[in-house]
């Protein structure tokens, strides 16, 4: 188990130094990990929309969530 080892902020940070010019990163949650949307959330991550079929995944549903970059701020709404 490599839970809480600094591995997802690894990642995220390498994420966001990959394309210094980019406005904002989004990715996609399966709406029942509440622990992954709140480690989002932290992150500064806000949920904008949801589904009931995650991609290639029908019948679960997801949330779908943005981080506007360079002092942005995450839209509101779809």
């Amino acid at each position: 188990d490599h839970a809480r080892c600094g591995i997802g902020h690894a990642l995220l940070e390498r994420i966001e130094a990959w394309k210094p010019g980019a406005s904002a990163i989004r990715l996609e949650v399966l709406e029942d990990n509440a622990s992954a949307i709140a480690w989002y959330e932290r992150r500064g991550f806000e949920a904008y929309g949801r589904t009931a079929h995650a991609t290639a995944t029908v019948g679960v549903a997801s949330v779908y969530m943005d981080k506007q970059l360079h002092g942005g701020r995450a839209r509101a709404g779809l």
